[in-house]
């Protein structure tokens, strides 16, 4: 039997974990709709600075998450166009997972 884990995203999607291989299914966006962007980082430890792969449309729409708490902006990070400095006293490890979401 295969193991399976299912996780809902920001945004709605799903993705499922089979066997070590991740698999996301989105839904599609009503027309007119800005579509999500979803980016990963994992840090090097003590990095502060990450660069999106673009620049959000709608700086309001952005949700930053490490190891799945969520983070906010003008607090614990800011961003400039496509990059995000990193101001929480927490210091960033390899072992840590940031997920970026924005319009």
């Amino acid at each position: 039997m295969t193991d399976c884990t299912t996780f809902v995203g920001f945004d709605q999607s799903v993705t499922f974990i089979v066997d070590d291989q991740s698999v996301s299914v989105g839904f599609p966006q009503p027309v007119g709709e800005v579509a999500w962007t979803k980016d990963e980082f994992i840090p090097t430890t003590g990095q502060v600075t990450f660069v999106l792969s673009q620049t959000p449309f709608d700086l309001a729409s952005l949700e930053l998450a490490v190891n799945g708490v969520e983070y906010d902006d003008g607090v614990d990070y800011t961003i400039s166009g496509a990059t995000i400095t990193w101001l929480d006293p927490f210091t960033l490890k390899t072992k840590d997972k940031m997920i970026v979401q924005y319009k």
